[in-house]
């Protein structure tokens, strides 16, 4: 049980299966563009969200991710790459933790669009 314990104290306050930090911005809208290949069982594209700002300097967007491969990241604000870090999960329950750093976002609404291929 203490196992349990830690484990959930490294994920969300707001959600104990999840990474994401619900408490300081939330996913509004999902747009996908996407492309299947049967022939290597992979779908590779973009993910578009659109995220509402909860807290003033939102530094990072944490976002669980389960068997992908993040190829880029762009803050569609001022079309500017963003760096990411993907940390392995701490539970096979669990997916993987993606921490993209933001940066400076000024508008409450912004857009970020990850380009990745599934695994």
């Amino acid at each position: 049980q203490i196992t349990r314990l830690t484990m959930a104290a490294s994920l969300s306050l707001s959600d104990p299966s999840s990474y994401s930090e619900t408490e300081k911005c939330q996913v509004c809208s999902l747009e996908l563009d996407i492309a299947i290949d049967f022939s290597t069982h992979t779908i590779a594209g973009y993910a578009h969200l659109t995220v509402d700002k909860k807290v003033e300097n939102l530094e990072s967007l944490i976002l669980d991710i389960r068997d992908l491969s993040i190829q880029k990241v762009t803050l569609q604000e001022n079309e500017k790459d963003c760096e990411f870090e993907i940390t392995n999960p701490l539970n096979a329950k669990f997916g993987s933790k993606l921490t993209i750093k933001l940066g400076q976002v000024v508008k409450t609404r912004f857009t970020i669009s990850i380009k990745y291929v599934t695994s």
